[in-house]
């Protein structure tokens, strides 16, 4: 016992250090949480419900979240729920549905959208996907969420010494199976994965991503891809202003966070982020306030028969997806481990398209066991830049 107990602890380090570390980020004394006198503006119609991760808590989760949010008017809300996130998770979600009614009906909004770190980003969705949730949710943000739970050995055999949700959080735990059967992502909500890959919690890193939508509903978000330098973790990236940015760039617009979107790598925007239209779309992804209500440019993976990448095999086939807004140029890619590893497949040709189109790529050689990334790279008709990616898995 005294063994596991030990295992426990090593698992509640993991999971909080990150954030100790970085204290020194305090929430100003006016920043407020759970105002429910709080009427949403109609720049952004929906309150935002923040939800903490496994032993964390709302005081540890909002401190540089909510002066983000309250700068720009959101009403912002928070829950403790499941004992400091260590409870059954089904029963935690519950917690939430009766904490996001409260909500609804205190604020007179028709919806919220949810920022969650770590355990908070899956539970969202499993409040979404089994509790009632899709009318009354627009955007799911998470934070280094344990989407399809993590391969850390301390996961599994925490359940016993307290932490049923750490166990339920183990990759291919029953619970994991039953939330990622079927749809991952069911709709109309939108989904922003924003992750790091120095996160050592939620392993691999790459697992945290969701698959994408064909409607584009789905952008995920590795920050060393626009920021290499950047050093975030898995408890700090919740302090991170980088990945705050692109938390609000996504609860900024309509649909998930733009891919295409330029953060400031110093993070100095964060604190002069501009103002936007939740119910419209930013011309620039930035909310600059020039708006428009036309949908932009997406692109998404679709896997088709056959299509799975196993070793062995001189080229795989794969189905590119756009949402009726002419994408050019566009290039295909496949490469090692990230979107910036060795490439190891290339697409055929500069292609165009629309709604559909089946690519093939042509690989340098076979597939080692390991992790890839499948990435399409084009513009619209506007110059910009539209991607889609998709995680590949060689056994």
């Amino acid at each position: 016992m005294r063994r596991g107990r030990g295992a426990l602890r090593a698992i509640v380090a993991a999971g909080v250090a990150g954030g100790v570390l970085m204290a020194g980020f305090a929430a100003p004394a006016s920043a407020r949480v759970n105002d429910f006198a709080c009427k949403p503006p109609a720049r952004h119609p929906y309150p935002v419900v923040i939800l903490h991760g496994t032993f964390g808590d709302v005081d540890f989760t909002i401190p540089q979240i909510v002066p983000a949010l309250e700068r720009l008017g959101y009403c912002t809300f928070a829950v403790n729920y499941g004992n400091r996130g260590t409870g059954d998770i089904p029963t935690s979600g519950r917690q939430v549905q009766a904490f996001v009614d409260q909500v609804l009906a205190r604020t007179g909004a028709r919806r919220v959208s949810f920022v969650g770190h770590s355990q908070g980003g899956m539970l969202a969705r499993y409040y979404v996907k089994f509790l009632g949730g899709q009318p009354k949710t627009d955007d799911v943000v998470g934070l280094s969420p344990s989407s399809h739970g993590t391969t850390t050995p301390l996961a599994p055999g925490a359940g016993p010494l307290g932490c049923p949700a750490c166990a339920q959080q183990a990759a291919g735990s029953p619970f994991m199976q039953m939330l990622n059967a079927g749809d991952e992502t069911p709709a109309p909500a939108s989904y922003t994965v924003i992750e790091t890959r120095y996160d050592v919690v939620v392993t691999p890193y790459q697992s945290e991503f969701l698959p994408p939508s064909p409607d584009g509903r789905v952008t995920n978000i590795l920050l060393q891809d626009q920021c290499p330098a950047n050093t975030a973790e898995h408890g700090g990236i919740i302090f991170d202003p980088v990945a705050l940015q692109w938390m609000l760039n996504a609860l900024g617009r309509r649909g998930p966070a733009d891919p295409g979107y330029r953060v400031d790598c110093t993070g100095a925007r964060l604190q002069t982020f501009p103002d936007s239209n939740s119910g419209t779309v930013p011309e620039d992804g930035g909310g600059s306030g020039s708006t428009t209500a036309a949908p932009r440019a997406r692109l998404a993976w679709a896997a088709i028969a056959g299509a799975a990448a196993a070793r062995g095999r001189r080229e795989i086939r794969y189905r590119l997806l756009g949402n009726g807004r002419r994408v050019r140029f566009i290039a295909v890619a496949l490469r090692r481990g990230s979107a910036r590893g060795t490439r190891v497949g290339t697409g055929i040709g500069r292609i165009a398209l629309r709604f559909r189109r089946t690519v093939i790529v042509r690989l340098t050689g076979p597939l080692a066991s390991g992790s890839y990334v499948l990435i399409a790279r084009g513009r619209d008709n506007l110059g910009r830049i539209v991607t889609a990616t998709r995680t590949l898995r060689v056994r």
